[in-house]
């Protein structure tokens, strides 16, 4: 018996399978490079990369199929990222929830679109296997009214369920599950998600009560090309008198805007640190507003939640990234937020779970996410 998780996006899939007790037997990953089309497969520490032709690439659910050589797959997750109000928990497949998801595309159109293909596509391999979809929504389904509603007029909210939604959810939720074993007393959790796409949510007691992301992943964090908060007096701005299309709008705010934009050269947070180094004051400028803008929402988080209990960070920059940490607790002291320095310097880029906070401070704990566990864990006790 065993579980395949799949996580689809538009230029790659990545798929993982467990055994019945949550242990990771495979896990690879199918992708558009910049040189043609890979396939990657890591089993029992050994891993095997291989060119692959277009047309498998294209077909990636009977790939995963064929590189996993299981047939006694008793269950299959998918990530899937906007389930908008109507999904707010792990969902058995049918053909009205893939019309619903379909609905649901115009929300998130580089997310949605490629996993519901790929659940149609191995609905109709494995016809017999029961399919679920687990939402990146899903867990910020427990934000207040106060929380999730945009200061417009409430009937669009009521006809159009425009209102936030956040998203990355699935990792907030591993993450606050493991804070809660690692530090059974901290019920103010605020957890940093810095990747490509960043948020940071608060968690009261287990649940999302305030994140940053929105109606879409673009409000929010300064990311690696997207926007984040943004006065839609701009955007009127570009339209109205600089001749800006709706297209070239969006595009220009989702891939040539935040780290790449400001720095006018790279998103890449590795190089942004060593460019800094030279004392190349572009990339010094975008870090200074990537930093301040985390900063901001960690103090208006710790006021919403009343302290911060333990604050942690995961993801690619949050858990690989040491300057960014220490630059982001510099001004925390007065939150009670305090990180050793020794400690956090030698965990570049830590693979295990690691505290890094001084003795006097709230617990900092540095976690590496594992949505593909989380989605397990979401779908093995559903009958």
């Amino acid at each position: 018996m065993s579980v395949l998780v799949v996580n689809a996006g538009s230029t790659s899939v990545k798929y993982k399978l467990f055994d019945g007790c949550s242990t990771e037997l495979i896990s690879g990953m199918i992708e558009a490079g910049t040189s043609g089309f890979v396939s990657q497969v890591h089993m029992q520490g050994n891993s095997c990369t291989r060119e692959i032709p277009r047309d498998e690439f294209h077909n990636s659910s009977e790939l995963i199929l064929e590189e996993i050589k299981e047939s006694g797959i008793e269950r299959i997750g998918f990530r899937v990222v906007h389930g908008g109000e109507f999904f707010t928990e792990p969902t058995r497949i049918t053909d009205a929830v893939t019309d619903k998801l379909d609905e649901l595309g115009e929300l998130a159109p580089l997310h949605n679109p490629p996993a519901v293909e790929k659940i149609r596509e191995f609905r109709e391999l494995l016809p017999d296997t029961p399919l679920y979809a687990v939402f990146d929504t899903a867990f910020h389904s427990t934000l207040p009214a106060e929380a999730f509603l945009y200061s417009i007029p409430y009937n669009l909210y009521e006809k159009h369920q425009i209102r936030k939604y956040g998203f990355h959810g699935i990792s907030h939720q591993y993450i606050s599950s493991r804070l809660k074993e690692l530090e059974p007393e901290a019920g103010n959790q605020i957890i940093c998600h810095l990747g490509g796409g960043s948020s940071i949510t608060a968690v009261k007691d287990g649940k999302s009560i305030e994140t940053s992301m929105g109606f879409t992943p673009l409000e929010g964090l300064t990311m690696a090309t997207r926007s984040g908060d943004l006065d839609v007096g701009v955007v009127f701005h570009l339209m109205e008198n600089l001749g800006f299309s709706l297209k070239q709008t969006k595009e220009m705010l989702n891939k040539q805007s935040g780290l790449l934009g400001l720095s006018k050269q790279t998103s890449d947070m590795r190089i942004l640190l060593e460019k800094e180094l030279t004392g190349d004051r572009q990339a010094a400028l975008a870090l200074a507003v990537y930093i301040h803008d985390i900063q901001r929402y960690i103090g208006a988080y710790a006021a919403i939640l009343g302290g911060v209990d333990v604050l942690a960070f995961t993801a690619g920059v949050g858990a690989g990234s040491n300057a960014v940490r220490k630059r982001v607790c510099a001004t925390l002291a007065p939150l009670g937020i305090k990180i050793d320095n020794r400690i956090n310097d030698r965990a570049r880029k830590p693979v295990r779970e690691l505290k890094i906070s001084s003795g006097n401070s709230a617990p900092i704990w540095v976690v590496p996410t594992n949505e593909e566990l989380q989605i397990f864990k979401e779908i093995f006790p559903l009958k």
